[in-house]
């Protein structure tokens, strides 16, 4: 049985397909260009957080901004102004306890760019601030002190006057 050249070829070719007789060339409709336009992102969801104290503050916050921003009075020198300041922020210091003193003295001498007190308080003159921040480190003193001055009654009963 011999075959025709032609139709080894045929049956060798893959991508050659037998139509069928009826078949018309396919239609290609031309359709107008459509712009794609990209979708905008997804909004990102960023928790939002609402502190309105550094974590760090404590309850006498408000007072310490109230001293550092306290307005001079009509006529007032600014040396006057400036020394009634560190007379208000030195009595607020001495309510203090020792623990709240060392807590504070550690956050006015390293001050965090998001602690308002501390920003406040670097911008007082270099001698008062000086004489603040001695003031707030010697409150353990300033209590023993205290301690060894009450009656001797009151020292073996723990008692506070």
């Amino acid at each position: 049985m011999t075959q025709s050249p032609r139709s080894i070829y045929l049956d060798l070719d893959p991508l050659r397909r037998t139509k069928p007789r009826n078949s018309h060339p396919p239609v290609l409709r031309l359709m107008p260009p459509v712009h794609v336009v990209p979708a905008p992102p997804a909004p990102v969801r960023v928790p939002v957080v609402a502190t309105l104290v550094a974590p760090e503050t404590s309850v006498h916050d408000r007072e310490l901004l109230v001293a550092l921003d306290m307005p001079g009075a009509f006529g007032e020198s600014a040396a006057a102004l400036h020394h009634r300041k560190e007379q208000a922020l030195g009595a607020l210091f001495a309510a203090l306890s020792v623990v709240e003193a060392r807590a504070l003295h550690k956050r006015l001498t390293l001050p965090r760019a998001d602690d308002v007190v501390g920003a406040r308080f670097g911008r007082l003159v270099a001698d008062r601030r000086d004489r603040l921040l001695a003031f707030l480190e010697s409150a353990q003193r300033r209590e023993a002190i205290a301690k060894a001055r009450r009656p001797a009654t009151m020292r073996s009963t723990g008692s506070e006057p």
